[in-house]
């Protein structure tokens, strides 16, 4: 049974104080910690929260038992805060267009879920109109990529 859509959002943290996880020359993560979500970034395999509003996220290593991957980034058009809801659907609408290409299943057909990671007002008036679009096994012990898992 596929999970439903869970919409997370975001605080823009205060430039340079953002707490980014040790990695390799890839650009992959090497060991577990806290990463603030301005420092995530695509293929970040992770430990998802329930919902509401994060500041941070544990990543892990993706050969390391994880629930998440973050799957894609994208920035919202540049404009005043359009309202949390409407961010939240521009932020939902923009993942599930990259979720079947990724996972190689359509969501509608997919045991997985999916967590757009949308900013808050407070972080949109700071300059943050990033997603970031987060994959989730909900069993959890996933021990590599989702990427092409078709289920």
């Amino acid at each position: 049974m596929r999970a439903a859509v869970l919409v997370l959002s975001a605080v823009l943290l205060v430039a340079g104080c953002s707490q980014d996880a040790e990695r390799d020359d890839s650009g992959a993560v090497t060991a577990a910690d806290d990463v603030s979500v301005e420092a995530l970034r695509v293929g970040d395999c992770l430990e998802t929260p329930a919902d509401g509003v994060v500041t941070d996220l544990r990543a892990v290593p993706c050969a390391q038992p994880h629930d998440g991957e973050v799957f894609h980034a994208f920035d919202l058009p540049d404009s005043d805060f359009p309202g949390e809801d409407a961010v939240q659907t521009a932020g939902e609408q923009g993942c599930l267009d990259r979720f079947e290409p990724f996972v190689g299943a359509a969501y509608d057909d997919s045991e997985l879920g999916l967590l757009p990671l949308t900013p808050v007002a407070e972080g949109w008036e700071a300059g943050d109109q990033g997603v970031l679009c987060i994959v989730q096994d909900e069993e959890g012990g996933l021990t590599a990529t989702l990427r092409g898992a078709a289920r």
